[in-house]
Formats: C-alpha cells, sequence, structure tokens
C-alpha cells in the first residue's frame, strides 16, 4: 500500500462536524427538558413559560437580523461600491455555489470588522465602510497574490452560509438566551403566588375596597372562604419553594453555562471550519494566512466607539483573541496560532483526548442537571438516566474519527489515549456526584427530617405535621449516594473503554472495505452509523440490565419500557453482525479499480500499489502549495 506523493491531508469537511454536534447538544440538553415539561404535572407555570420560551426564541431568532440592522445603520453596499458587489456576488454563485447571494451592507464608523449573519433564508454580510474600499482597491489590483488575499476575507464570509452554521449560532443563542430569561421570570413569579394569594385576599377584604358584609350580600359562601383563608404553615412553605427551586435552577444555571461555554466554543470552532473550506476553494492556505493579519490592521486603523461589554459578542473576521487560557476559554474568536495550526493539521479542529473528554464529561453533567428538573425528572426513573451516558458515548466516538484516521495499525497508540479521554470523563462526570451526595450526607446527619421533607416537595404534598414515610438514611446514602458513586467510578468507565475499543476497531475494519461504493462515497455516515449502532445497543440492552442489577429498587427488567427495548435489541444483534460479516467478506482489503488485495489497515493518503488509485478520495485533501 503505497504512500501518496503530493501532500494529502485529512478532509475536516467530509467528516461530522463539531459545529452541528454542539448545535444538536446545545438543544438536547435545553431544548428537550423544554419539550418534555410541556406533558403531564408541572409547577404552576410550567405551560405558559414553555409557550413563552417557544414562541419568543422564534421571535426573538427571526428579527435579529432587522435589529442588527437597524442598529449598525446597515445600508446596500451596490451603490457605493459595485465593483465589490459585483465581485462578491460572482464568488457566492460560482466559487461557493450558494443560489442566492447574501446582501452586502455597509455599517457605520461604530463598528470596523466584516461578518455574516441572517436566518435561514435572509443572509447578509456587514463590513465597515474603511474595509470596503481596501476591498474593492485590493480586488482590482493587477497582483494576484494581492487579490486573492481579499477574495479570502470574502470566501470565509460566504463558507459560513455554505457550512450552515450562521443560523445554527443565532438560533441557539435565542433559545439560550430566552430560557434563561423566562426560567428565571417564571421562578420568582411562583415562589411569589402564595403571598400573592394570601396578602392579596386580605387587600381586596379590606374595608378600603370590599367589606365583609358586601362580599357576603353577594356570595355567602365566597365571604366564609375569603375570611378564613387556609394558613400555610413553615413546613409546607419550604416544600412548596424547594418543589419550584428545584423545577427551575436546573434550566437557568445549565442555559448560562451552555451560553458562556458551548455556544463560544461552537463560534471559535465555526470560524476554523470556514478556513478549512477556503483553503479547499482557494486550493492553498498562504492568501487566508495573510489575510487574518492584513484586515486585523485594517479595522484597527479605524475609529470606533467606545467598546461594550456584550453578553452576546460579535463575531468578526480577523479579530484576535487574548492568550490567557482562561480567556480563552470564553473567547469566540481562535487566535492566529490556533487557526494557523488548524491549517497545517485540520484534526486539531476535533481538538485532544483531553479535549474528548471535557466536551462529553460537560455535556453529560449538564443533561443530568437539566434532566434532574421538576420540569422533566418524573420522566427519569430512578438514578443513573440512560440519555446522558449515551449521548456521552456518542460525543467521544465520534470526536475520536480524525484520530482514528491517523493512527497506524499498532493498537498501542490507541489504548493509551482511549483510557486518557475515559479517565478524564469519568473525573468531570463524578465531581458533582461527589459533591451532591456531601451534602446529602451532611443534611441527612444535621436534619434527619430532611428525608421526608424532601419525599413530600418532590410530590408537592402541603399540609403540617405529615407522618414519617419510614426512610432509614441508611437507605438514602445507599441507593442515592453510594452505589450511583461506585457505579460511576467503576462500572461506567471500564464499560465506556471497552465501546470505545469495540468502536475503534470496527471503524479501521470498515475503513479497509475499499471496495463497497457505500463507503466510499459516504464515509463520514458510515462511520456514524457504528458508532449510532452501540449507542443503541447500549441504551437498549446495556444499561438496563446494569441498572437493574445495581439498582433494583428503582429498575426492572419487567417493566413495560426495558421489554420494549430488549424486543428492539434482538434484532440488531442479529443483524448487524451479520451484515458486517458479509461486508467485510466480500469487500474488506480489495482495491475498487483493479480487484487487488491491499494488505494492512487504511492510512490517510494511501494508495493501491498495483494501480495506483487512491483509497477513499473523499478523506484526503490535497493542496497546490503547503500552508
Amino acid at each position: 500500500m503505497a504512500k501518496s506523493e503530493t501532500p494529502d491531508r485529512l478532509n475536516i469537511l467530509a467528516l461530522p462536524s463539531q459545529t452541528t454536534i454542539l448545535f444538536t447538544l446545545i438543544f438536547l440538553v435545553i431544548g428537550l427538558p423544554v419539550l418534555l415539561s410541556a406533558v403531564g404535572r408541572s409547577v404552576p407555570s410550567g405551560p405558559f413559560v414553555i409557550v413563552c420560551v417557544i414562541m419568543f426564541t422564534v421571535w426573538d431568532f427571526l428579527s435579529a437580523p432587522d435589529r442588527q440592522i437597524r442598529k449598525l445603520r446597515l445600508t446596500n453596499a451596490a451603490p457605493s461600491f459595485p465593483a465589490l458587489n459585483e465581485h462578491f456576488c460572482e464568488l457566492a454563485t460560482s466559487t461557493v455555489g450558494l443560489p442566492h447571494p447574501p446582501r452586502l451592507l455597509i455599517s457605520s464608523e461604530e463598528y470596523n470588522g466584516i461578518y455574516g449573519f441572517g436566518t435561514f433564508t435572509r443572509r447578509y454580510v456587514a463590513l465597515s465602510r474603511l474595509l470596503a474600499q481596501e476591498l474593492e482597491a485590493t480586488l482590482k489590483s493587477p497582483d494576484s497574490a494581492r487579490c486573492a488575499r481579499a477574495e479570502a476575507v470574502l470566501l470565509h464570509e460566504l463558507a459560513h452560509f455554505r457550512n450552515g452554521d450562521v443560523w445554527k449560532a443565532l438560533l441557539s443563542r435565542s433559545l439560550l438566551k430566552v430560557a434563561a430569561v423566562f426560567f428565571s421570570v417564571s421562578l420568582f413569579n411562583t415562589l411569589l403566588i402564595p403571598f400573592l394569594y394570601h396578602y392579596g385576599a386580605r387587600f381586596y377584604l379590606s374595608n378600603f375596597l370590599l367589606s365583609p358584609e358586601m362580599v357576603r350580600s353577594f356570595d355567602p359562601e365566597a365571604a366564609t372562604i375569603l375570611e378564613t383563608l387556609p394558613q400555610v404553615g413553615p413546613q409546607a412553605m419550604m416544600r412548596y419553594e424547594l418543589y419550584v427551586l428545584n423545577a427551575h435552577w436546573p434550566l437557568i444555571v445549565g442555559s448560562l453555562l451552555l451560553l458562556f461555554l458551548f455556544w463560544r466554543r461552537l463560534l471559535r470552532l465555526r470560524e476554523l471550519y470556514a478556513d478549512a473550506r477556503v483553503i479547499v476553494w482557494q486550493k492553498s492556505a498562504e492568501p487566508l494566512l495573510s489575510a487574518i493579519p492584513w484586515i486585523a490592521t485594517v479595522t484597527a486603523l479605524q475609529p470606533t466607539a467606545p467598546p461594550r461589554r456584550r453578553l452576546v459578542p460579535r463575531v468578526a473576521f480577523g479579530s484576535t483573541s487574548s492568550t490567557g487560557w482562561l480567556r480563552r476559554l470564553f473567547s469566540v474568536q481562535p487566535g492566529f496560532v490556533m487557526r494557523r495550526c488548524c491549517l497545517e493539521e485540520p484534526h486539531r479542529i476535533y481538538g485532544g483526548t483531553l479535549n474528548f473528554a471535557a466536551v462529553a464529561g460537560i455535556t453529560v453533567v449538564l443533561l443530568n442537571l437539566t434532566l434532574s428538573s421538576l420540569f422533566t425528572s418524573r420522566f427519569i426513573r430512578g438514578p443513573n438516566a440512560t440519555l446522558p451516558l449515551v449521548v456521552g458515548f456518542t460525543v467521544l466516538a465520534v470526536s475520536y474519527i480524525p484520530l482514528i484516521l491517523r493512527w497506524s495499525s499498532d493498537w498501542s497508540k490507541m489504548l493509551r489515549p482511549l483510557g486518557l479521554t475515559v479517565a478524564g470523563f469519568t473525573l468531570i462526570r463524578i465531581a458533582p456526584q461527589v459533591l451532591v451526595g456531601a451534602l446529602i450526607a451532611v443534611g441527612i446527619v444535621l436534619y434527619p427530617e430532611a428525608i421526608d421533607q424532601g419525599a413530600y416537595a418532590l410530590l408537592l404534598i402541603g399540609g403540617e405535621d405529615l407522618p414519617s414515610l419510614g426512610v432509614s438514611p441508611s437507605f438514602v446514602m445507599d441507593v442515592f449516594v453510594i452505589r450511583p458513586l461506585l457505579f460511576s467510578a467503576l462500572v461506567i468507565p471500564l464499560l465506556l473503554f471497552l465501546l470505545l475499543v469495540l468502536d475503534t476497531y470496527l471503524k479501521r475494519e470498515i475503513l479497509t472495505w475499499y471496495g463497497a461504493r457505500l463507503v466510499r462515497k459516504h464515509p463520514a455516515a458510515i462511520l456514524w452509523s457504528i458508532s449510532g449502532i452501540l449507542a443503541a445497543i447500549v441504551a437498549l440492552g446495556i444499561l438496563p440490565i446494569a441498572n437493574a442489577l445495581i439498582f433494583p429498587t428503582a429498575h426492572s427488567l419487567l417493566a413495560p419500557t426495558t421489554l420494549i427495548g430488549f424486543t428492539l435489541l434482538v434484532p440488531l444483534l442479529i443483524g448487524a453482525p451479520l451484515i458486517l460479516w458479509l461486508g467485510h467478506r466480500r469487500y474488506a482489503r480489495r482495491c475498487p479499480t483493479c480487484e487487488a488485495k491491499i494488505p494492512g489497515y487504511y492510512s490517510l493518503g494511501c494508495r493501491c500499489d498495483q494501480c495506483k488509485g487512491c483509497l477513499h478520495p473523499r478523506l484526503t485533501q490535497s493542496l497546490t502549495a503547503s500552508p
């Protein structure tokens, strides 16, 4: 198996997009609880809040372009810069392949960059007047290198629309922003309901408005009820407030953490994906690498209004990011060094092993947090919810695809990073469990009645001096602290490591199916399907059995949902191995052109020794000039 003589690199655009993964995770962590909370029993203001979150998310998303146009006083660029507008539209239709080019707009002096924004169909690219002058003059230059540099700037913004990350960033921002605001308002209003009920009734019964005699003349029964209002005792009030807090705070905290972590990471990654697509169109990274500092210099020379702190920052091409690791974590723009590294080695867009662990671990923690809200917890039976673990495995399995394409046949090179990723994921996942377990233990020791009060609060049962449920502290510690912690620290890491090893092995074997047309044309979809099949096996079979063995009081193998899962699992366990076995016998290690046998595993850029044909050309990328 020969290597290519041209500088073949990983075609990151043929793999699952990290921006799409983050967008899906954001909607899964917040959108799923919001939709589930609209079904069944909820807090008093629940249905109203859910409708408001959905309606205002759509409104904020669709009206955002108009707000930007009014705020920056954007105008059409065609009258002032006809040559630039014509060149921009030509690039959008001929090079990028967009059927409807975005509108090029000129901003006032308070904005000095270039960036794309819009919705599904309304697409705009805004730039400052000084930058428009520089771009138009550069595009008219006889120097081809300078012209390519200016085109790289325009192509970068057009790449955002081609990748579909403009509407994803805007829609996810709207959801997180609206969810955080409305759940906070709902929390405040719901906590006030008992006080409004009590003092409002007293106010209407005052002599200033209605005297008791007047109310009795209209409705004696209502007057009797109002005169003898039921008193809410301290225990009932505490249970009510605990119920309301447990319903709202997970969704509020989850929305804010996603906004400041995942959404900003989505913005950083979309810049890297736009860079990757630009060098595909221009067949070289040099114009883009020279354009980044050039645009930064041009925008720095333009006077602007004093900067304002923004909850949701605007991302502009060529802006720089801070060098500190904490500021990089919250930055919305990758630094120049990072962009250059990702152009030289595209797999760096996915990050490293610890980065995989951080994304998957934080996702599982946030998903566990939002699902613990009383808006949605009624759908979760017992400890150890299945969905977060399945999502965590899927994120890890998909993240490792670029590294699988680069590894050799030496298994030792795979086991160590897989082990480090699982260890990092486990530490992130169990850290909140340890904290919550410690709080439960301290609370039970200092206030043993907290068990009964907590149980009655979850069921929203009022009244004072309720009978004891007879639940011992040792039972609570065993079921809700010790067993989940041991399960997360011992069972889950071993299971996850074995699944990732199996996932890696199957993907490496399927990548040798050079003769299979489906694998050649859609390698990313095939690699996705392997992780999906394993995730389905985990969700339908492995985790239900493990939960029933470790948490027998909360999970049962005879539950209807478990039996339905087993029924779906049987054909999957029979059909998937059979298809893999037949496909491996027919297509494995066989050249699609000359039918020659190809030994070993697939490596990036490899070719058939006999016909010199490229194997899996969709996964490789050749440039005319190395960055």
